[in-house]
């Protein structure tokens, strides 16, 4: 079993950047067994877990609104506890002339800084951030084209 998997309950929190959910936005029959549907915003407060998954969430963030998110996380977990990440566009520490960084990981990069005010960022960019609000250890799980996933231990 991948490292990064659970048998506990999760909840499915809102993402920072949108309102909280309304009862009208949960389709009918998205209840899975395990999950439960949590109003909030994770800028504000999230519910004590054992482990978070931020998929395509600290991207699109400036640093100081992905401390503020990961100190919430922090404060939401156990001593034992995780953040996971999955991003898309993980930048290399080196950017090579390759067409995966041509077509897709500085256009992303690009993108997410002009749309959004956030960035792409390199593993040792995410660990910085992990690691300036308390988390001590960071493991990085590339996958494939820049997918990379990201678990933060405090």
């Amino acid at each position: 079993m991948p490292p990064w998997r659970f048998q506990n309950r999760s909840a499915r929190f809102r993402r920072a950047s949108k309102p909280p959910f309304s009862g009208s936005e949960i389709p009918s029959g998205s209840a899975k067994r395990g999950v439960k549907h949590v109003n909030g915003d994770m800028l504000e407060t999230i519910p004590y877990t054992q482990a978070i998954m931020l998929k395509l969430i600290l991207h699109t963030w400036d640093d100081d609104h992905c401390k503020k998110i990961l100190r919430n996380c922090s404060n939401a977990l156990p001593n034992n506890g995780k953040v996971i990440v999955v991003e898309y566009c993980v930048l290399p520490e080196v950017i090579e002339n390759t067409p995966e960084t041509k077509n897709m990981l500085l256009p992303a990069d690009i993108a997410m800084t002009t749309l959004f005010n956030g960035k792409e960022r390199t593993i040792s960019e995410y660990d910085a951030l992990a690691k300036s609000v308390g988390f001590v250890e960071t493991k990085a799980f590339p996958i494939c084209l820049g997918t990379c996933v990201i678990e933060f231990l405090k």
